[in-house]
């Protein structure tokens, strides 16, 4: 794994050997993990930012669609939950894309 200076993330893929070299011992001095919670951290974050295009994407698209069927349908009781619901997906999607 490379360190930039810019602040922009290493490009995926990431693969798991690297952050048991670079990662693991970290969480473990620093956070006090066991050797099999780091590694369990580093292959779960290697999975999320592996997969994050396709997390974001898919997000994308059933915010979309509810928001269609919000706005179509939008006059039951459940209009308050709805709003709190796709401005909580906006603001996932505008935090997983910020560059």
């Amino acid at each position: 794994m490379t360190t930039e200076t810019t602040g922009q993330h290493t490009p995926t893929p990431w693969d798991l050997q690297t952050l048991r070299v670079s990662l693991v011992p970290v969480m473990i001095r620093v956070n006090g993990y066991t050797k099999e919670t780091a590694e369990a951290n580093a292959a779960f974050i290697v999975r999320a930012c592996n997969n994050h295009d396709a997390l974001v994407g898919a997000l994308q698209s059933l915010f979309e669609h509810c928001a269609m069927v919000h706005k179509c349908w939008g006059d039951s009781d459940n209009t308050k939950e709805a709003d709190a619901a796709i401005k909580r997906a906006e603001s996932a999607i505008a935090a997983a894309t910020k560059e």
